[in-house]
């Protein structure tokens, strides 16, 4: 059940600041690739230009590989008749995501100069009344917001952390919402207004009131779509966003906010008691104790995607949890009211916990080289889930520490360094504010 860990040892950043998932077994691969070009002295026209890899690797991953979440761009893989504005986004964005996969100085240099360009080429087609808002220029708007995700701005640090995808949701007022009628145009809206709540969450800021008409506008349109119980589960986040933008200060405020977070806990609860076959996890009971397996028994996800959202549920639980027990300290303790929410939020959050250390095992199991590239997507995805685990004050020692084993095997057999930056973080007990983490690990840009 286990597999043979490397002697490798990967060292990591010395600031949370610069977090960031990276494939190292990638970035082995292309150093090693690049050594055999410059032994062999290749012609000139056979080195393929920085530029060229990074946007392949871009597309391959977001627009038509695993992710898929920018599948609109699709058109502009090969476009020469692209806006210039539009070229330099995708190029910066690329050049970003690329620096992301080889932690490559030089990489991220080329990157920030492109992103100059980019917002440079991009302000000046806002001042053009032909292209202020069109396709391009939206879609390019977004783009800066992805470079920023992926080259990490601290959310509670920065006040522009959604200046971006709040300038993509005026330029889509501005053009009015009947102008997005094909696919790709509502592909476009609805990536647009998933990364506008995750802003607000991460944020801790309120969704921008431009957000609901859109997703009603492409709920009209994609009647497939919005029973998925991801779509269902974004309507929840946003309620989830404006709770937390308001924090109680007193008794009379915990009061009504105990109420709200009860309430959204059980609609969480009760959507994901009822989804569909193609939803639902199988549990692997197992004969003998193994290290990547915290109970005896694990469960099994069709596919990384239906086991990150399920973990995103469970996690906004212990958060909305955590917020309960901080409301219950403003209580009064002359009633058994707050005492019984308390042993409530405890038991619910130390049952999420064990519910999410059993979907680690599917994907720590090591499966062999050839499933290696998607053990590793899933992975990628339990890190922040993991680190919600180890924070909540309801998890009780014994289940930090196997936390912490799971995190130290993630960045040792899978070269996953911020595995060990955030072990680091957990083992020192330092308190980093959930949302500074998944800011750190590089956001929606690589998860959502």
């Amino acid at each position: 059940m286990q597999g043979t860990e490397t002697e490798a040892t990967c060292t990591g950043y010395r600031d949370l600041g610069e977090l960031r998932i990276r494939n190292e077994s990638l970035s082995v691969q292309k150093r090693a690739l690049l050594k055999a070009n410059r032994s062999t002295d290749l012609p000139r026209a056979l080195i393929i230009p920085i530029d060229t890899r990074a946007r392949d690797s871009f597309f391959n991953y977001f627009v038509v590989g695993s992710s898929k979440a920018w599948d609109f761009l699709k058109p502009f893989y090969n476009s020469t008749q692209a806006p210039k504005h539009l070229l330099h986004t995708i190029d910066a964005a690329s050049l970003a995501f690329f620096y992301y996969q080889t932690n490559s100085d030089s990489v991220l240099i080329h990157a920030r100069e492109r992103y100059v360009s980019a917002l440079r080429t991009t302000s000046k087609a806002l001042q053009s009344p032909d292209i202020v808002a069109s396709d391009s220029t939206v879609f390019a708007t977004l783009l800066l917001d992805l470079f920023d995700k992926i080259t990490y701005q601290d959310p509670q640090e920065d006040d522009t952390w959604g200046g971006h995808v709040a300038g993509a949701l005026a330029l889509v007022n501005l053009r009015g919402l009947d102008q997005f009628q094909d696919f790709s145009s509502l592909r476009f809206l609805t990536r647009l207004t998933t990364n506008s709540i995750i802003c607000s969450v991460s944020g801790r800021s309120p969704v921008s009131g431009a957000v609901k008409p859109i997703r009603d506008f492409t709920a009209k349109r994609l009647l497939a779509d919005v029973k998925d119980p991801k779509w269902l589960l974004t309507d929840l986040m946003i309620e989830y966003a404006n709770l937390q933008s308001n924090q109680p200060a007193d008794a009379a405020s915990a009061t009504d906010r105990i109420d709200r977070v009860t309430e959204l806990d059980a609609k969480l609860r009760v959507l994901f008691s009822n989804v569909p076959p193609s939803w639902q996890y199988q549990t692997v009971i197992i004969n003998e104790p193994s290290k990547r397996v915290l109970e005896g028994f694990y469960n099994t996800y069709p596919d990384a995607h239906t086991a990150q959202t399920w973990n995103v549920v469970r996690m906004v639980r212990v958060l909305l949890n955590e917020s309960l027990l901080e409301c219950c300290s403003l209580l009064e303790s002359d009633s058994d009211t707050p005492t019984l929410l308390v042993e409530n939020a405890i038991t619910n959050n130390q049952t999420l916990a064990r519910e999410i250390c059993a979907s680690c095992p599917q994907y720590l199991i090591p499966q062999g080289e050839e499933n290696r590239s998607g053990q590793q997507n899933g992975i990628y995805a339990l890190i922040f889930p993991l680190y919600i685990t180890a924070w909540s004050h309801a998890s009780p020692e014994p289940l930090r520490q196997w936390v912490l084993k799971q995190l130290r095997f993630m960045a040792d057999e899978f070269c996953i360094r911020n595995a060990a930056i955030v072990a680091d973080r957990v083992e020192e007990g330092a308190i980093v504010p959930p949302w500074t983490v998944y800011a750190a690990l590089g956001s929606y840009a690589l998860a959502a």
